[in-house]
């Protein structure tokens, strides 16, 4: 069992993290680069805020609650669009792939949470609260996000893709808070909500430490410099994958214009 103290900490080092790290980004004129970054950010300010000082039993709680579930999926989606434009800049077509694996992940998840919901609760049980099936099409989102941020984790190791270091930074970090919310969700699921305060301060606190790496790792200069993972490769191992890529992207962009 966690103290509330301590929890109420945590969640205190989350928050002034969010807002060193959105200080951060404007400061460097970050914003127009990557714009979702910062309401990404300012997310995770507003829902710590609401959850450190809103209590369960609020009037109005619910309401404000499922609002911020609710655009928590429209920025994460948003958020793991950018990851792959920037990741996929010289590969239009994989990017496009990207787009709408996002778009189909968000479609997917909504018809999985319809067909998890039972059937007593779909109408009546809805009308009363939007709280149970708004919460079942979240973790739906969080477990399809970590789904998808891992095949370009995948995607980057494997090929020798060149990547400026801010694309490189976002992705690894986003990809952490997103596996670690994914983690917390199956961990609820497999200890149906026994462990609920310990398994949620888990995920405060490694959202909270990647944010307070994030403003030191992110910088100008990282627009520039370009990272590879794959640093020892042959270079004709290099080009043949390369041009692999650029093939996939060239026959995703010919059958999108049909």
């Amino acid at each position: 069992m966690v103290s509330p103290a301590l929890s109420l900490s945590v969640a205190v080092l989350l928050a002034c993290a969010a807002v060193v790290c959105l200080i951060r980004q404007l400061s460097l004129r970050l914003f127009s680069v990557y714009p979702v970054l910062s309401y990404f950010f300012l997310l995770q300010i507003a829902v710590t805020a609401v959850s450190s000082v809103t209590g369960l039993k609020s009037d109005g709680y619910e309401s404000i609650y499922v609002g911020l579930l609710i655009a928590e999926w429209i920025v994460y989606g948003l958020m793991l669009r950018e990851v792959y434009a920037g990741i996929f800049s010289d590969y239009p077509g994989i990017a496009v792939l990207g787009r709408w694996s996002v778009y189909g992940a968000l479609f997917g998840t909504v018809i999985v949470a319809i067909a998890s919901t039972p059937a007593g609760r779909t109408v009546a049980g809805l009308e009363r609260s939007l709280l149970p099936f708004v919460e079942i099409v979240a973790n739906c989102f969080t477990l399809g996000f970590s789904l998808l941020i891992s095949i370009i984790l995948v995607v980057i190791s494997r090929y020798p893709i060149h990547l400026q270091k801010n694309v490189f930074l976002n992705a690894i970090l986003f990809g952490v808070v997103l596996f670690g919310e994914a983690g917390g969700v199956i961990a609820d699921l497999l200890t149906k909500r026994h462990n609920m305060g310990l398994i949620n301060f888990m995920v405060t606190l490694n959202t909270a430490v990647c944010f307070c790496i994030w403003p030191f790792l992110l910088s100008c200069e990282g627009q520039t410099r370009v990272l590879r993972l794959r640093r020892r490769i042959d270079p004709r191992d290099e080009e043949r994958l390369l041009g692999q890529l650029s093939v996939i992207s060239s026959i995703l962009i010919g059958a999108a214009r049909k």
